[in-house]
């Protein structure tokens, strides 16, 4: 399923320059987009109804029309069955890395060595737990994120060896700052809009249903009060590095 803020009129009727149907083309637009994370996951007809009939928040991909492009512009947000914002990129992308479905990604971030330069770490293998810890009546959760990977770019006109030790342990700092960075953003993102899109509330109903039954018929209140502790940790496993 797609949002747009358009008239859809246009995209039932839009032929592609490859030749295909129009419809086969925009239902395969979130394959070939699954790197700039926000294809969404299980945002089809069937995974939708049964979100929106269990009354839990949906979030689905947002297309539009470009002259005579079909874009993927963000997703789309729903509380419950109703419209509420859109989330950007960078957004989307912190949620994936929250939810462990980000199968592959590309992150950026300066060279510790040459700021003005950039190095990229192609993520391949990401493990992620959510453990909710109870105080009494205070909720909170820990979250630990591991990501493997290699370092895809190096685009620093001086000369590095990428699998010098000292490098490469600035390196997994550097790129673990950027990935907490980014997962914090999107749980900001989320408490503030009172959407539990990672699914913090299931894993409170799995590890702690008694506290779980207490809270669950305001949840939408709860959620944005309670912390997050996150803890990520990159292991850069090889070096396909170019400049």
């Amino acid at each position: 399923m797609y949002i747009t803020p358009q008239d859809a009129r246009p995209f039932l009727d839009f032929v592609p320059q490859t030749g295909e149907a129009g419809g086969i083309f925009i239902a395969n637009i979130s394959r070939s987009i699954k790197n700039l994370h926000v294809a969404g996951s299980n945002t089809d007809l069937g995974a939708t109804s049964v979100r929106l009939d269990n009354k839990v928040d949906v979030v689905l991909p947002a297309i539009e029309m470009s002259g005579k492009q079909v874009k993927v512009r963000s997703m789309a947000v729903f509380k419950k069955d109703k419209f509420f914002e859109y989330w950007d990129e960078y957004t989307v992308k912190g949620a994936k890395f929250l939810l462990g479905i980000e199968k592959a990604a590309l992150i950026a971030f300066s060279c510790p060595f040459h700021p003005d330069e950039t190095v990229v770490f192609e993520m391949f293998q990401q493990e992620t737990t959510v453990t909710p810890q109870i105080d009494g009546d205070q909720i909170s959760f820990k979250m630990n994120i591991i990501m493997r990977g290699n370092i895809g770019e190096i685009s620093c006109s001086g000369d590095h060896d990428a699998i010098d030790r000292a490098f490469m342990d600035k390196a997994e700092m550097m790129f673990a700052q950027e990935v907490q960075h980014n997962i914090e953003h999107a749980l900001q993102v989320m408490q503030k809009a009172g959407i539990d899109d990672a699914g913090f509330g299931q894993k409170l109903k799995a590890y702690e249903p008694k506290t779980w039954e207490k809270v669950k018929d305001r949840w939408d209140e709860v959620f944005p009060t309670i912390p997050v502790e996150t803890s990520v940790k990159i292991s850069i496993q090889n070096s396909g590095e170019h400049k």
